[in-house]
């Protein structure tokens, strides 16, 4: 096993074709599943008492509102707290349950193994205290998941739905630094290209493969309490033309 290892560690570092077969690798990094958990639950939380303060602020101040003529306007208005309680839950599951784009193992993101890694792996020494390899085409094999990480490159950066096109449009800086992506994240314990940061709140990187949801839940965010703002001035004002 250990001589395929060293085998494959030797040879010139270019793409894994087809017929490449994985060796045993050590296996991935154990993410903090207590820490995830905890920073989920903590984010759908806000998420839920935001809402419920939302909604409940917009139906309260319609029902107590004795001014008739502006009842279709308080309607309208829980509705539309109705419908974006429903798309920040929306957004709220995709960032959750969606896949950030986490770098898996495959003969062609593992192989060719660095003969650095190789040498290590053979002589049953620990990897994961070594730094990260670059190769000639400035991509980077990561020692902790044994994957080979592409190089950014903003010119090619593929916009595919809403996630995508948000990193796009909101982090053209870091797509210009070259050093700033892919990321190993010691919390999940996974590699993801395009890694703008760990979301402490939600427990999730924040990639180009979910930035959509994490930008469309904080503007649906705003957009709520913006909406119940609006139903207390009105309600403020129908109050003080009755005085």
């Amino acid at each position: 096993r250990y001589q395929l290892l060293l085998a494959v560690g030797c040879m010139s570092v270019m793409p894994a074709g087809d017929d490449d077969v994985m060796p045993e690798l050590p296996d991935m990094p154990r993410p903090n599943h207590r820490e995830k958990l905890q920073e989920s639950l903590g984010g759908t939380l806000l998420v839920s008492v935001i809402v419920v303060v939302c909604i409940g602020v917009t139906y309260g101040l319609g029902v107590i509102s004795s001014d008739s003529d502006s009842e279709d306007i308080f309607d309208i208005l829980l509705i539309l707290v109705l419908v974006e309680a429903a798309v920040a839950f929306t957004f709220l599951g995709g960032l959750l349950l969606g896949d950030p784009g986490v770098i898996k193992r495959s003969p062609q993101t593992c192989l060719p193994l660095p003969e650095e890694v190789a040498k290590r792996l053979e002589n049953k020494q620990p990897v994961g205290e070594m730094r990260n390899i670059k190769d000639s085409q400035g991509r980077s094999f990561c020692v902790r998941c044994f994957v080979w990480r592409e190089a950014p490159d903003p010119k090619l950066h593929k916009v595919r739905g809403i996630n995508s096109a948000a990193y796009a449009m909101f982090c053209r800086e870091r797509l210009q630094r070259s050093d700033s992506t892919p990321h190993h994240c010691r919390t999940c314990g996974r590699c993801v290209p395009h890694f703008d940061h760990h979301c402490g709140v939600f427990g999730r990187c924040i990639t180009s493969g979910n930035m959509g949801y994490f930008l469309g839940l904080i503007a649906t965010g705003v957009v709520g309490v913006g909406t119940a703002m609006i139903t207390l001035v009105m309600w403020f004002l129908g109050q003080m033309n009755r005085y």
